[in-house]
């Protein structure tokens, strides 16, 4: 029984995955230079704030701080400046703070606490690759073909970059990975539990950032139209209810959030010109 159950983690796949997430937590601590993934310095901020449990950051008041920007810009006593990515909902933030406080723990280097939430992102990114391999295993794909397309996925370098960077990128792939996932187990067993739990992931990825509505109103849209084929009208009205609920609760009272703050749920940086 114990030989069997390693056998199945002790893959040619896992091994692949944990391989890239060495490489990835390699890259995030002594290649990947600070503040080179893309607004790298308004995500660690956002991170900190919640670490040191400031709240939620108010875009336009939340700022970058000053040992931040001397660290940018390698000069003293650089001021703040304003987080312009402080619009972004908190799950990924949420998810990365403990790695900030695990660095607090291990270290005081400042250099390293400025890297400590990139785990999160390389987490993210190495489980996003295992998901990818459960969405190709249940199209029946070989092993060989699945490993071939994780190594070309995962050797694309903006793929390596984001996984190596404090940002919520590769969280999202993660959760819609497994919104993916359930989708298609929704489709091939009809099971209402599976459109529930696809459901969820959406709501997930929602809250890691606002642009995939978009992928979730695909996604909502294509399983509602599909459950009014296989229920009744009354069964389908309530389901169809459930899943707008699931999906859209929890993202719904950030919207709203932003909605009495700032007078739009969907506020940006550019906002403010």
């Amino acid at each position: 029984m114990r030989s069997a159950i390693l056998k199945k983690w002790i893959s040619p796949v896992n091994i692949f995955i944990l391989l890239f997430f060495i490489k990835a937590i390699f890259l995030a601590f002594f290649v990947i230079p600070l503040w080179d993934v893309p607004d790298e310095t308004g995500h660690f901020s956002y991170v900190r704030d919640l670490a040191e449990f400031k709240g939620f950051p108010f875009l336009g008041e939340s700022l970058i701080g000053g040992d931040i920007q001397s660290h940018v810009y390698q000069e003293e006593h650089r001021g703040p400046v304003g987080n312009w990515i402080a619009q972004h909902p908190p799950l990924y933030y949420l998810l990365a703070a403990p790695f900030y406080w695990a660095g607090q723990l291990l270290t005081d280097d400042s250099e390293m606490l400025f890297r400590a939430p990139r785990v999160a992102s390389a987490l993210s990114g190495s489980l996003t690759l295992f998901v990818l391999d459960r969405i190709m295993s249940a199209f029946g794909l070989q092993l060989l073909i699945r490993l071939s397309i994780l190594a070309f996925f995962s050797s694309v370098p903006m793929y390596s970059l984001l996984s190596s960077g404090t940002n919520q990128d590769t969280t999202l792939a993660l959760f819609c990975s497994l919104a993916t996932l359930s989708w298609i187990h929704f489709l091939k067993n009809k099971s209402f539990n599976d459109s529930l739990l696809c459901a969820f992931w959406l709501s997930l990825s929602i809250l890691t950032k606002m642009t995939a509505l978009v992928f979730s109103f695909a996604l909502m849209l294509t399983t509602v139209l599909y459950l009014k084929q296989i229920c009744s009208l009354r069964k389908w009205i309530f389901n169809s209810s459930l899943l707008a609920l699931v999906s859209l609760g929890l993202p719904s009272l950030w919207m709203l959030r932003q909605y009495l703050y700032f007078g739009s749920p969907f506020i940006t940086a550019s906002s403010f010109g």
